[in-house]
């Protein structure tokens, strides 16, 4: 459907040209509501979804769309959609089957680099760290999708409020791109040539360490104003660069010494001596934050760089002219194209036209319309409180040794519903999403932990100030004989290792039985009858109920703040985000942040939120049977007929001890006599303590019935036959 005509073209914000006569006036779910550029690969459309949230389109232009490629498109695509990061622009939606292929993402809307740099000056303290470290997770979110930008230029770089982005895996020119336009290399020659790696001149293909090199011209460019390997601003052209970066020696004058190391491996000639963008990231964000990050892996480093960005990105940004005017220009028809007025066209960008601001070369989205300078606020090249003093050249270290860092490349990306306006979220699902609303999100979690017939949620609670010992609490649902079976452990110091007065119960509601088991300090102890819990702290205890409160708390008060779709660990998973009223040590805390990542069955994995100066960060697994902690039960146990396989670890596999025990349980009751009730059984050594002697008032008093080692007997490593009846 064409768009329409007749409106006042003051309608459309300033950022935004008219719709043309022969546009459409919605493509797929969404409402267009101006073009923001157009090249070889199609045209960019500002639009807004069904609740108004703004977001971009590109449609590909009639040559790409007659390609007939379509599986080469739904490929390119499906690695987009696993694009994803803190400061990468995510992929909402796409269509590569119909006549007109499309593509949507956030909004990319602020400044260019260039333009910020040009008229204000290069950026130095902690703005330069947070433009580097931003950067570098985009490269390395783009890396873990498989896809590459080709080349970066301080036109493709945009200064969002809230950090840089950069722009054009969804135009011409993007290896892997959007499917819109063939990958491809810039043409030699070009503008664009001098920021892309030197192989590319001899026809390499568009990469990850190209990427890489396109980074480090633009963080030495964005610390000095010029490109490293131009001597003279306007006096050298791209063939001038393209030499010297074959050549070497790049020029880091004014560079920060500490940073310059760093830059000077990106920007190496050959690809192989190159840092990986995640890396440099690492290495970037290691500087920025106050604590150890060497242990923590990459998917986790995601509220360390917010931080770095909320301490340093201050003042960088100019204030822009924001996308969520989009939806009332949607509303309004398009103006009509009057002779004796014209609306000024959209062109085609020439990719070789270094010059044209207005729209980047390859049409990869456009900059929003700058204020005077003298209208910002903070300067951005104050120096940042609170910087630590570590030698940036920690970096360096970082990147040499990454192979040596445990390194998690598959952890949570987001990649999903960021555009919006932050005073109202859209927390809702995209008409492809494989998820719920935010709040049937919390209610399926809940759900699963209300009816499920096993889980093991580990709880994680550690003091802000460090006033207090770490402490680990586990909450274990097994059902091995159809009856509910709970186990609550709290492990006091290092869980590898706790310290003396760490605890294990067992409960048994059908029979209203309870053992208990202390431990720590090198003593693993033994499990001993108890009363039934009578008193009402102690039942909460040994319940669903300490690990249905969070939940029941956000169904009750949670406020939503984002909802994110993603991967958590490689499983695909929903993040949701945002403040509830939360019970912590007898005591109420309003306004708490939260983080929950739910799997696509509905069933938790992961909630982190921080009360009364204490942080709390649960794990939740489990939910299709357990393979730790509880192991089932054995028949067969003379004196019993049965007994609960209980590991003293949470290492401990069931498929490794389960075995061993019903071997040593088989072996003919005469021999085990002859035994002392003593056997090994490949690594595991068991026995049955106290002997039996025909009668099951001999285990009257004790909870034990035995236990097998893994070992010699005394091994801290052992799985206890527990009896509860």
């Amino acid at each position: 459907m064409s768009a329409q005509t007749g409106a006042d073209p003051a309608a459309h914000p300033p950022h935004l040209r008219p719709l043309a006569a022969d546009d459409p006036a919605s493509v797929g779910p969404y409402s267009l509501a101006g073009r923001l550029a157009e090249d070889a690969a199609g045209v960019v459309y500002a639009a807004a979804d069904a609740d108004g949230s703004p977001v971009a389109v590109r449609v590909a232009g009639e040559r790409l769309a007659g390609s007939g490629d379509g599986s080469v498109l739904a490929r390119r695509v499906e690695a987009l959609r696993g694009l994803a990061g803190v400061c990468a622009l995510p992929v909402l939606a796409a269509e590569t089957g119909g006549e007109r292929p499309w593509l949507a993402t956030a909004p990319p809307f602020g400044e260019t680099l260039r333009t910020r740099v040009e008229d204000r000056g290069p950026l130095s303290d902690g703005a330069l760290i947070a433009l580097a470290a931003g950067t570098a997770e985009a490269l390395t979110a783009a890396e873990l999708a498989g896809v590459a930008y080709g080349v970066i230029t301080p036109d493709d770089v945009v200064l969002a409020p809230d950090g840089p982005r950069i722009l054009g895996l969804d135009a011409v020119g993007g290896a892997g791109g959007s499917g819109l336009a063939a990958a491809e290399g810039p043409a030699e020659g070009t503008e664009r040539a001098a920021w892309a790696g030197p192989e590319t001149a001899d026809g390499a293909a568009p990469s990850a360490p190209g990427d890489v090199y396109s980074w480090g011209c633009l963080v030495a460019y964005t610390a000095t104003g010029r490109h490293p390997f131009r001597s003279g601003a306007d006096a050298d052209g791209p063939s001038d660069v393209r030499r010297r970066a074959r050549e070497g020696n790049p020029d880091l004058s004014g560079v920060p010494t500490e940073l310059a190391p760093l830059i000077a491996l990106a920007l190496a000639a050959e690809p192989g001596a190159r840092p990986t963008a995640e890396s440099a990231y690492r290495g970037l964000v290691a500087y920025a934050s106050t604590d150890d990050t060497s242990q923590i892996a990459t998917r986790d480093l995601d509220g360390r760089l917010r931080a770095a960005l909320a301490e340093g990105w201050s003042g960088v940004a100019a204030r822009q002219h924001a996308p969520a005017a989009w939806p009332a220009a949607s509303a309004q028809p398009s103006p009509a194209a009057d002779p004796a007025d014209p609306a000024e066209p959209a062109a085609p960008v020439r990719q070789d036209d270094a010059d044209d601001r207005a729209a980047d070369s390859s049409g990869r989205g456009a900059a929003e319309p700058r204020e005077d300078a003298a209208a910002e606020g903070a300067s951005a090249d104050a120096p940042a409180a609170g910087r630590p003093g570590a030698l940036l050249t920690a970096i360096v270290t970082a990147s040499s040794m990454s192979a040596a860092i445990a390194i998690g490349t598959a952890g949570f990306l987001i990649a999903g519903a960021l555009a919006g306006d932050p005073a109202a979220p859209d927390t809702s699902p995209s008409p492809s999403s494989s998820f719920g609303s935010a709040e049937e999100t919390v209610a399926e979690a809940a759900e699963a932990l209300r009816t499920g017939e096993s889980y093991r949620a580990i709880e994680d609670v550690e003091d802000v100030d460090g006033a207090d010992a770490a402490e680990r609490r586990e909450y274990v649902l097994a059902t091995p004989d159809g009856a509910p079976l709970f186990q609550s452990l709290t492990l006091l110091g290092d869980p590898e290792d706790p310290a003396t007065g760490s605890t294990a119960r067992i409960h048994r509601p059908e029979s209203d039985g309870v053992v208990s088991r202390d431990f720590g300090g090198g003593s693993q102890g033994q499990y001993t009858a108890v009363q039934a819990p009578t008193d009402e702290d102690t039942a909460w205890g040994d319940s669903r109920a300490p690990v249905l409160g969070p939940f029941a708390a956000l169904e009750d008060t949670m406020q939503v703040d984002e909802r994110i779709e993603g991967d958590l660990n490689g499983t695909p998973a929903l993040r949701v985000s945002g403040t509830f009223t939360v019970s912590a040590d007898g005591t109420q805390h309003s306004d708490t942040p939260f983080d929950l990542w739910s799997g696509t069955d509905g069933r938790p994995l992961r909630l982190t939120y921080t009360a009364g100066g204490t942080e709390h960060e649960w794990e939740f697994t489990g939910f299709g049977g357990l393979d730790s902690r509880i192991c089932g039960m054995v028949d067969g146990v003379p004196d019993l007929e049965r007994a609960y396989l209980v590991p003293t670890s949470g290492d401990i596999d069931c498929g490794d001890v389960r075995p061993a025990v019903q071997d040593f349980l088989a072996i003919p009751e005469s021999e085990q006599q002859a035994a002392g009730y003593v056997a090994e059984v490949g690594e595991w050594t068991c026995r049955l303590l106290p002997a039996p002697d025909g009668s099951a008032q001999t285990r009257a008093y004790s909870a034990d019935a035995g236990a097998c080692y893994r070992g010699g007997i005394g091994s801290p490593e052992r799985v206890d036959l527990v009896v509860m009846d």
